[in-house]
């Protein structure tokens, strides 16, 4: 998000304070991230992220959800209905926002879940995937108030994950649609997205 100009403020939220440190001080991780967590522009809060938006006030034009795959319960009711609502409180009208949702190769029920979830707190939703490295193929959700269309917009700063034609993002493979229909609404009184999870990961 940096390398665009027109940024003027970034927050970025984790729990874990160790995590940013590390990010910050250990020479080859803050090589990865090319230094970011030392621009003016950025402010670090090590909270929890629930805490954080619930106490917000201000107005995010762009939000980014980066939260680990839903392998456990604490971590499934993260991506519920409760918590999107709660995001939405912090959306301008005509923000975005966008949450990374697993891999819709290997947990496409997982992956339409999310975005489904994210519809039931009211959202109009774009779904896309592309080839991270390290990752493989991975899925993301795009979240808006409004209706959203992707036609004929262009990324305007260097990047390596995205294709030179963006329609690709936006295509699935017949497989991967089909599990669509099993999709569920996973809310704090029916949190059973790493259940979805361990099953499509074939864990024990």
């Amino acid at each position: 998000m940096l390398k665009y100009d027109d940024v003027k403020h970034v927050d970025l939220v984790d729990l874990d304070p160790l995590v940013l440190d590390a990010a910050k001080n250990f020479r080859s991780l803050a090589a990865l991230n090319q230094y970011s967590l030392y621009d003016s522009r950025v402010t670090v809060h090590p909270q929890d992220a629930v805490d954080f938006l619930a106490s917000n006030r201000s107005p995010y034009h762009i939000i980014i959800v980066d939260f680990p795959d839903p392998t456990d319960q604490t971590i499934s009711d993260l991506y519920t209905t409760e918590f999107y609502s709660l995001l939405k409180r912090s959306l301008a009208d005509d923000g975005v926002f966008v949450c990374q949702s697993n891999s819709p190769e290997d947990t496409p029920i997982v992956f339409w879940s999310i975005g489904k979830t994210i519809e039931s707190a009211g959202f109009e939703t774009l779904s896309y995937h592309t080839i991270i490295p390290s990752f493989g193929d991975w899925g993301f959700h795009i979240g808006t108030r409004r209706p959203i269309s992707w036609r004929n917009k262009r990324v305007q700063v260097p990047c390596r994950t995205l294709p030179a034609n963006l329609k690709k993002l936006f295509h699935f493979p017949h497989k991967i649609l089909s599990k669509k229909t099993l999709a569920i609404v996973n809310s704090k009184k029916n949190s059973i997205l790493h259940k979805i999870f361990k099953k499509e990961n074939l864990y024990v």
